[in-house]
C-alpha cells in the first residue's frame, strides 16, 4: 500500500466561488483516501465601512449575509486561519506536499521552509489577466521553481507556450451528479436561458445582455434567469425581466439549471468554466464563448456552441438556433451535454490529482515510494 502524504493547501481567502468548491472537493478525496490534509488561509476579508457604503451604492440585488460563504464546510473540512496578513512557516505543520491554489500563495510559498512540503502550485486560472491584478508578479509565479497542475487544455498550453513551463499534469474538472442533474426532459413551453452573473467585466455580462435583447426580437417573450456570488452591479446591469438570485443554496442552483433550455457564457476569460458543466449535466445545451475548457466540452452543434469572444451577434444567433430547433434536435442536444457531464467523475479527477501528488512526493521520499506506489 503506498504511503500515506501528508499535505498544507494554501488558501488565499475563502470564498463562494468555483474554484473554491474544486480546491474543497480534492481535498475531500485526499482525505477520504487517507492522506492528512491540512488547509490555511487569511479569515475573510472585512470590509471598512466605507467600503460597505461603495457597495450598498453600487448594488441593486437585496444582499444575503446569512449564506454560508465557503464550500469547505459543507464537505466537513476545517480551515486554519492564520494571524497575520500572509501565511509563514510558522503557520503550517511539517507535509509531504504544499500546494498553492492562487498567485498570491504561490509567492508565500516560495518563502516557506522545504519542511512544510515539496513547493505545488495548482493553476485554474490565467490570473496575470485577472482585473487588478500586477501582471509582473503573478507571471513569475508561473515561472518559479514548483510543479504545476492545471485544469484545462487551453491552461495547458499558456504555460507550456508562454513560460517555458511543463505541467506535471492537466486534469479537467467534474461535476457532482448527486447535486447537478435534472431527468430526461424536453424543451420548455416558455423558453428560457440562463447564464451565471459576475461583477467582473471578464464575466462578459453586457454581451450577454447585448444577446438576450437581440434574442427578445424574436422571442419576446423569453424568460431569463441568472444566479451569482456578486451583488449585481450598477455597471453592468441585469438585462430587463431577469430573474436573479444572489448566493442561492447550492441545491438550489440545479433549479435554475434545469429550467433552462439554453446556458450561456460570454466571458472574456476562464480558466475552465465549470457552470457550463453543471449545466450540462442538468441536461442544458451550452453556448459560450471560446474560454476555458469550451473547446474541451463541446463540439459544435452537439452539445452547444462556441462563439467568438465579445461577439455578441454570434451568441445570439447560436443561442436562438437552439430555442427554435425542433424538440427532437433539441433533445439530441441535451441528451449530449448531459452524455458529456457524466462520462467522468469527480473520484476520476481525484485519483488523477492524487497521482500527480505522488510523482511529486516521490521526488523527495525516493525511490521506496515509488516502488509501494507500482506494486
Amino acid at each position: 500500500m503506498p504511503k500515506k502524504m501528508r499535505i498544507n493547501i494554501l488558501l488565499f481567502r475563502p470564498s463562494p466561488g468555483g474554484g473554491d468548491r474544486v480546491i474543497s472537493i480534492y481535498a475531500r478525496y485526499l482525505r477520504d483516501q487517507g492522506h492528512c490534509v491540512t488547509i490555511t488561509a487569511l479569515p475573510a476579508h472585512k470590509p471598512s465601512l466605507m467600503e460597505r457604503a461603495k457597495l450598498f451604492l453600487r448594488s441593486t440585488a437585496p444582499r444575503r449575509d446569512d449564506t454560508p460563504l465557503v464550500h469547505y464546510e459543507h464537505v466537513g473540512l476545517d480551515i486554519n486561519y492564520a494571524a497575520a496578513d500572509a501565511i509563514s512557516t510558522k503557520d503550517l505543520p511539517d507535509a509531504d506536499i504544499l500546494i498553492a491554489t492562487y498567485w498570491i500563495t504561490a509567492e508565500w510559498a516560495l518563502n516557506i521552509a522545504p519542511s512544510k512540503g515539496a513547493k505545488t502550485y495548482f493553476i485554474q486560472g490565467f490570473e496575470a489577466q485577472f482585473p487588478h491584478t500586477p501582471t509582473l508578479r503573478v507571471e513569475a509565479t508561473y515561472r518559479a521553481p514548483m510543479k504545476k497542475i492545471v485544469i484545462s487544455k487551453w491552461l495547458n498550453q499558456i504555460m507550456r507556450t508562454k513560460f517555458n513551463v511543463e505541467p506535471i499534469a492537466c486534469i479537467a474538472n467534474s461535476v457532482d451528479t448527486k447535486l447537478f442533474h435534472a431527468p430526461i426532459r424536453s424543451k420548455h413551453k416558455a423558453q428560457c436561458v440562463g447564464f451565471l452573473y459576475g461583477d467582473s467585466p471578464n464575466k462578459g455580462i453586457d454581451i450577454t445582455t447585448k444577446a438576450i435583447d437581440k434574442i427578445r426580437q424574436t422571442i419576446p417573450d423569453l424568460k431569463v434567469v441568472s444566479f451569482g456570488a456578486s451583488p449585481v452591479s450598477a455597471q453592468l446591469p441585469l438585462p430587463q425581466n431577469c430573474e436573479f438570485q444572489f448566493k442561492p443554496l447550492q441545491e438550489k442552483i440545479r433549479d435554475v439549471y434545469a429550467q433552462c433550455d439554453v446556458w450561456m457564457c460570454a466571458s472574456r476569460l476562464e480558466g475552465f468554466g465549470l457552470p457550463m458543466l453543471e449545466a450540462m449535466a442538468c441536461r442544458c445545451p451550452v453556448t459560450t464563448t471560446d474560454v476555458g475548457a469550451a473547446q474541451d466540452l463541446i463540439e459544435n452543434g452537439r452539445q452547444g456552441y462556441i462563439v467568438p469572444i465579445d461577439d455578441s451577434d454570434a451568441l445570439a444567433e447560436k443561442t436562438l438556433s437552439i430555442l427554435e430547433a425542433s424538440d427532437s434536435d433539441w433533445r439530441r442536444m441535451s441528451d449530449a451535454a448531459y452524455e458529456t457531464a457524466t462520462q467522468y467523475s469527480w473520484d476520476d479527477a481525484g485519483a488523477l490529482f492524487e497521482k500527480a501528488l505522488y510523482e511529486i512526493a516521490n521526488e523527495a521520499w525516493g525511490d521506496e515510494a515509488g516502488k509501494e506506489l507500482n506494486d
